[in-house]
């Protein structure tokens, strides 16, 4: 597939210095800024490596002096910490210049993998249990079994070989067995439950309606490697020469329908919770019922002509070349003010709502969870413990279902979740349903979008059975708007609960009548 013709533009291609003796994995940000360059030449464009050197001070010159229209960011890490890798895109932040990949939230926010793992389940999105360290509040603490100690923050499959696998007898022992692998190679560890199902790669790649899922890689192992050994080492993804290289392989399964549409799902929620853009790639295993659990978030991963994200755009009709122009199209247009909302990620199903601005659906996707907590606390509206709840109901309805009685609309934008409803019968009733949540994220107020949500809500309700919608809200003077918004949209006062919040805080019960009800009036 042939790129789209751009005007010629310098780009600084960034990658980390390296030394003499740099390791395999470290010479490969050269091998990746080299073949980018190529790319960008025959693009047309004005490329220039450029090493990123941990004196920033010397960077912000650097930046000054070529006044680079973009920076094609292939820079691991900063002073040869992976941790730090957020620090370049930061700096190109400060001076305003569009960066390629994910901006300097998502990079430190995926930088520690204990972090992105309690950020998955806060999200209500899959990972196994772990260990790293202290247990946090909130952290379950794991029992005996397989465990695979992974490096906290080095990436690349640094510091994992054969013996990455080990059984655990409780959770003093599998410390002890953290702190002893930490104290051997000089770093901190983290221990994830061992899931011995299929592994895939799934590289997530930024457009003009959202992110895309690329086809799904799977990592195959030889038949007479050992349970516990089938896991991606240094040796299988550096050591060209070594066996383990040599024996692993990648496949594209065709014939899953099912389990790829799982994997995007899940893959673009995450994508959505770290706030990613560009492209990423999310890497799973599956559990011992098949269900797919997250066991990295990369935002930055390899660009190297033969790694994996090149091979799944490649599956996607989308040559070397190809990729690189999505890529910088993907960074100036995140560099311009973005009309919202616009566009639709592809996961969504349903109809649209103009056609091309929005689309929305009912089914609940791992991830909107978080998304409902960062829109209701964009909102300003609601308090902390409003929010929690909020993104309480949405894990419920992931946990049960419709037994929970708990239904959704969802409304989804280019930059994300744009408004929301949450609604359900009411228990004991025939044909009564609450409206609980109604919520338009602050960039799409003021354009109609909160009465096309509840209009979507009613039509599903009334599609339920529902005779009467009731909806409450507070007398207090902040909520007049929400007051008149009930009214503006056909529901009535029909109670009034006197003190029921706080002293001079009464609750306000609206009734709209819907389906058979509504048609017994006109």
């Amino acid at each position: 597939m042939n790129p789209a013709v751009t005007p010629a533009l310098s780009i600084a291609v960034l990658h980390d210095p390296l030394g003499p003796d740099a390791p395999p994995d470290r010479l490969d940000s050269l091998v990746q800024a080299e073949a980018v360059a190529g790319a960008l030449a025959r693009l047309g464009h004005r490329p220039r490596l450029v090493p990123f050197v941990p004196d920033l001070l010397t960077m912000r010159s650097e930046f000054t002096r070529l006044r680079p229209d973009v920076a094609f960011n292939l820079a691991e890490n900063v002073a040869g910490l992976d941790r730090l890798a957020f620090a370049a895109p930061a700096l190109l932040e400060a001076l305003g210049i569009p960066c390629t990949g994910s901006p300097a939230a998502a990079l430190l926010a995926t930088a520690g993998k204990s972090m992105v793992k309690r950020r998955l389940r806060q999200a209500g999105l899959p990972t196994p249990p772990w260990l790293a360290g202290a247990l946090l509040p909130g952290d379950a603490a794991p029992g005996a079994g397989a465990y695979i100690l992974k490096p906290e923050f080095e990436h690349g499959s640094v510091g994992i070989a054969e013996d990455a696998v080990v059984q655990a007898d409780s959770t003093a022992h599998l410390a002890e067995l953290l702190r002893a692998r930490a104290d051997a190679l000089g770093f901190p560890f983290l221990a994830e439950a061992y899931l011995p199902g299929r592994e895939f790669a799934v590289s997530l790649l930024d457009g003009p309606g959202g992110p895309e899922t690329l086809p799904p890689a799977e990592m195959l192992f030889p038949e007479h490697w050992q349970q516990d050994s089938r896991v991606l080492t240094y040796a299988s993804k550096w050591i060209e020469e070594s066996s383990a290289a040599r024996e692993t392989t990648r496949s594209f399964p065709l014939d899953e329908p099912q389990l790829v549409a799982r994997l995007a799902d899940i893959a673009l929620a995450a994508w959505r919770v770290f706030g990613l853009s560009g492209y990423a790639r999310v890497d799973f295993r599956l559990d011992a019922s098949s269900q797919p659990q997250i066991i990295d978030v990369n935002a930055n991963p390899c660009l190297a002509p033969d790694a994996g994200f090149v091979a799944a755009g490649q599956q996607a009709g989308l040559d070397f070349d190809a990729l690189v122009a999505r890529i910088v199209q993907a960074a100036q247009a995140g560099a311009q003010p973005r009309q919202v909302p616009c566009g639709a990620a592809p996961f969504v199903a349903g109809p649209a709502a103009d056609g091309e601005s929005l689309r929305w659906r009912g089914a609940v996707a791992p991830g909107d969870a978080e998304a409902v907590r960062r829109l209701t606390g964009a909102t300003g509206f609601f308090n902390a413990e409003e929010v929690i709840v909020a993104g309480e109901l949405v894990q419920e309805h992931l946990a049960k279902g419709e037994a929970s009685g708990y239904f959704f609309i969802f409304a989804d934008g280019r930059e994300g979740l744009a408004g929301y409803a949450c609604f359900g019968p009411v228990p004991g009733t025939a044909d009564s349903f609450d409206l609980y949540w109604i919520a338009v994220a602050p960039h799409c107020q003021g354009q109609g979008l909160g009465g096309r949500v509840l209009e979507q809500a009613e039509a599903d309700m009334a599609a339920r059975g529902a005779r009467s919608i009731y909806a409450e809200t507070s007398s207090r003077e902040q909520y007049q708007p929400t007051r008149r918004f009930y009214e503006k949209h056909g529901y009535v006062a029909c109670a009034r609960l006197a003190g029921f919040y706080a002293v001079d805080d009464d609750k306000v019960i609206y009734r709209k009548g819907v389906g058979k009800a509504q048609a017994a009036r006109t």
